[in-house]
């Protein structure tokens, strides 16, 4: 098979179309889709990979053969069939209908594209037990460091009312992965190779930390007077009020009321209702991560679990949903709390990977356009 680019000033302009041995109808049997031998069924496919640019509006640009503005999370294929009848021979038929219909791919971060920091809270952290922080070396910039993107819009819907970094009776640190992880190269699992794994406070590795009534917030957090109240329309472009919507962007398999069968072999995107979402093992791997929305009850992570992945914590089902750590509980990606994260009983850790954040997010979904069928085309696509 063979993709080209269209530049003849089409309807498809920017897309490409499919051709394989100097034909473009896809290979298709008519006789299986009930054609008889007086009819001709023939099938054509256009791809358009999906500019976007979230600093515009509408963030969707159009169709685009430029390969340094792809994202392969975003593409839509049109399917353009012909079907003729009465035909006496197979160019010569006293009918014909012309009809088009769309199918696209979506990402589950289709908002602002997914989380660029370890850490966002739209709710206080921490309230006791300790959290460390492996920064995305870049976030803020080359170089520029990001452990925490955290809420400081006062006066909004969703204020604080009060100090987001607040440890009250715990402690908070952040580092550079390299000082978390002890090694200058990383495990090929990203996992720690030790259990010694942590932002110590000797030898000036610490980026930013509290404990107790010592307290230095560097650059690498960032409390934002501008934070977005609506986390899933930031994430997903879709309101909270509407969060069945995300709902629907899961598969079903994958829709579950408790997290007791998530382990390894999970992968891909996960929606959790119920009371209790509670994981007590590895969750996901480094090749095949997930995405994981908790809107359950309480959403926790025993000691000795880690996940591999986004973790997002939400109280878009329960109004009063919580978030607690027990034990030493590590994430290797990001976690994004639209919840109250209750307490920490141990050491919660996020690890900011790239690679596994991409991957996460780019198991989406396939399915059809709504709106995008037509039976009518002034001039043949």
């Amino acid at each position: 098979m063979a993709a080209f680019r269209d530049g003849d000033g089409t309807s498809g302009r920017g897309s490409y179309f499919y051709s394989f041995d100097g034909s473009n109808e896809l290979p298709l049997d008519p006789s299986a889709l009930g054609a008889s031998t007086t009819e001709n069924v023939t099938l054509h496919a256009l791809l358009c990979m999906l500019e976007i640019d979230r600093t515009q509006d509408p963030i969707v640009r159009g169709c685009t053969t430029d390969t340094s503005k792809h994202d392969q999370r975003y593409f839509m294929i049109t399917l353009l069939a012909r079907g003729e009848a009465d035909c006496t021979n197979s160019a010569n038929c006293n009918a014909e209908a012309l009809v088009s219909t769309k199918i696209g791919s979506f990402g589950p971060g289709g908002g602002a594209g997914g989380p660029g920091v370890p850490l966002t809270a739209r709710t206080a952290v921490p309230l006791s037990g300790t959290v460390e922080i492996a920064t995305n070396p870049n976030g803020g910039g080359v170089g520029v460091p990001i452990s925490s993107w955290v809420n400081a819009n006062n006066g909004s819907a969703c204020d604080v009312a009060g100090d987001p970094i607040d440890p009250v009776s715990g402690s908070y640190s952040t580092c550079e992965r390299h000082e978390w992880y002890g090694v200058d190269e990383f495990p090929a699992d990203y996992k720690c190779p030790t259990q010694n794994c942590a932002c110590l406070k000797s030898d000036d590795r610490l980026l930013s930390y509290a404990d107790g009534n010592e307290r230095i917030l560097s650059m690498d957090i960032v409390p934002d007077d501008s934070f977005p109240c609506d986390l899933f329309q930031y994430m997903f472009g879709i309101p909270k009020s509407n969060y069945q919507a995300v709902i629907d962007l899961v598969p079903p398999q994958n829709r579950l009321t408790d997290c007791d069968s998530l382990d390894t072999d999970s992968v891909g995107l996960y929606w959790i209702s119920g009371s209790e979402c509670d994981f007590k093992t590895q969750v996901g791997t480094a090749e095949n991560p997930v995405f994981l929305i908790s809107a359950a009850g309480n959403t926790k992570v025993s000691a000795g679990a880690s996940m591999f992945g986004v973790l997002m914590v939400t109280d878009a089902e329960v109004s009063n949903a919580d978030f607690t750590g027990n034990g030493h509980a590590t994430i290797y990606g990001a976690a994004i709390m639209d919840a109250e994260m209750e307490h920490f009983n141990g050491t919660f850790q996020i690890v900011y990977i790239e690679t596994v954040i991409e991957q996460a997010l780019d198991r989406g979904n396939f399915g059809a356009v709504a709106g995008a069928w037509t039976d009518f085309h002034p001039s043949w696509q």
